[in-house]
């Protein structure tokens, strides 16, 4: 997909944050613009930090991390947790290294992540409590994601600005903040009201209709290289179908196939609505960020 971006200029120093729908060519564009300025890419993804989910993260392969610095991908084993507040204290680690040595890109599918980096979140320090949240899990097969839903908007009314019913792990891990701090979890999520001013924002879109085109066939084409048989060598290698990382767009569909309760067809088809929707709700995260410069397919 093209872009003109040929009047971006980017000096040492420099952080541009590239944001955009999945699929609409957000890592084409950061890797060209890494190449012109001799810049390093931080990846703003949820799930690229995980060692072994390659293809159906859609990482950039390993010759071009080779040739253009990335950081922030294959940093986790696929049963570790990884989150927004561990994005934040490791972006923040990387950032004055990185700038010595050029410009920096933040590129990235996670909306939270970007967000939180360029409105400066502050996060309260909370360990996770795995009994609390067993409990609270056991009670979610019985009751459903919306009763979990509604104990969180009882404790914090808040909280429905910047999560939903069907992201149970976030609801938990909000519920899970209450249970030890008796504070709402919106007053642990403090954050600048004005955009970082060091940070320049461009955003990639497109048609509707083009936009979809474009996520069906990188669909196909992930099951086409290997999408199936890589989720079944992670399962070889020990990983559980429960794992965090296991959540991340695709991955449970394929593992629906693996054990025989969906067919193949379906598998691509589930996998086809749930990125629509995905880019869907990110195109939404994307009207909470100030002073974006968009620029349309051409």
């Amino acid at each position: 997909m093209a872009f003109n971006l040929d009047h971006i200029q980017l000096s040492s120093g420099d952080i541009l944050m590239i944001l955009g729908p999945t699929s609409v060519g957000k890592t084409a564009a950061s890797l060209l613009l890494a190449q012109r300025f001799n810049a390093s890419i931080i990846s703003a993804d949820a799930f690229q930090v995980y060692q072994g989910l390659d293809i159906g993260t859609a990482k950039v392969d390993v010759l071009q991390r080779q040739q253009i610095p990335h950081y922030l991908i294959d940093i986790c084993k696929p049963d570790e947790s990884y989150d927004v507040m561990m994005f934040m204290r490791q972006t923040k680690a990387l950032l004055p290294q990185l700038q010595a040595k050029g410009p920096v890109i933040i590129c990235g599918g996670t909306p939270m992540y970007l967000h939180a980096f360029l409105y400066e979140y502050q996060f309260t320090e909370v360990p996770e409590d795995v009994v609390f949240r067993h409990s609270l899990l056991d009670q979610v097969e019985q009751k459903g994601s919306q009763w979990l839903y509604d104990q969180l908007l009882q404790v914090d009314p808040g909280a429905s600005e910047w999560v939903v019913p069907t992201q149970i792990r976030r609801v938990i891990r909000a519920l899970e903040i209450y249970h030890q701090t008796g504070r709402p979890p919106s007053e642990s999520r403090q954050r600048s009201e004005v955009p970082r001013p060091d940070v320049r924002v461009i955003g990639l879109r497109c048609e509707r209709a083009s936009l979809i085109e474009r996520i069906d066939q990188r669909v196909l084409e992930m099951v086409g290289q290997g999408f199936v048989s890589e989720v079944e060598g992670l399962l070889a290698q020990g990983v559980s179908p429960d794992a965090r990382s296991f959540k991340a767009l695709g991955y449970p569909q394929v593992l629906s196939y693996i054990q025989g309760s969906i067919t193949k067809e379906e598998m691509v088809e589930l996998i086809q609505v749930k990125t629509r929707q995905f880019a869907k709700r990110q195109m939404t995260w994307y009207r909470r960020f100030d002073h974006v410069e968009w620029y349309d397919f051409s």
